[in-house]
């Protein structure tokens, strides 16, 4: 997946966690979320640090929170698999 396939996947996102009326609420690293609901604000919170990895040249790191999102996602049955890898080949 290139730099735009990531910064697409974002937005996708962002969309859904807006459709799902998430509100974004950073975690600190020493507290977990409690519940689906609260994963899925902090995903919500963290995907403008994605984009922010891509532009300063930061791409493996992008590409480790884009999958942590994507299990989040994946686990809390928001998209499938297959919903979830659609745009990956666009290298």
């Amino acid at each position: 997946m290139n730099d735009q396939g990531i910064k697409q996947a974002v937005e996708r996102y962002r969309r859904k966690f807006t459709e799902l009326q998430v509100e974004p609420v950073r975690f600190p690293g020493c507290q977990s979320p409690r519940t689906p609901q609260e994963r899925l604000a902090h995903c919500f919170a963290i995907l403008p640090d994605i984009v922010a990895s891509l532009d300063k040249g930061e791409r493996e790191k992008a590409k480790e929170l884009l999958c942590f999102v994507r299990g989040c996602l994946w686990s809390d049955c928001i998209f499938t698999m297959d919903e979830l890898l659609e745009g990956n080949s666009n290298e």
